[in-house]
């Protein structure tokens, strides 16, 4: 991986395909188990997830899962 710091101070990583590769097939593997625990988390103590007051996040990803 290589790192580029820029003028504002923030950096980007340039990750190598091959590792890049291998994050990704890592990742989806575990994407329903980790979907289902955020989506655990976020109904945790109410009746259901139209309770879940919008956080500008779960309702923008409860949309584009809707989607498709």
């Amino acid at each position: 991986m290589r790192v580029a710091w820029l003028q504002d101070g923030s950096a980007w990583a340039l990750v190598q395909a091959p590792a890049l590769r291998a994050l990704g097939a890592a990742a989806l593997s575990d994407v329903p188990a980790r979907h289902a625990a955020l989506l655990s988390a976020y109904a945790r103590g109410r009746a259901s997830l139209a309770s879940v007051p919008d956080d500008g996040y779960i309702m923008q990803a409860r949309g584009r899962a809707r989607l498709g």
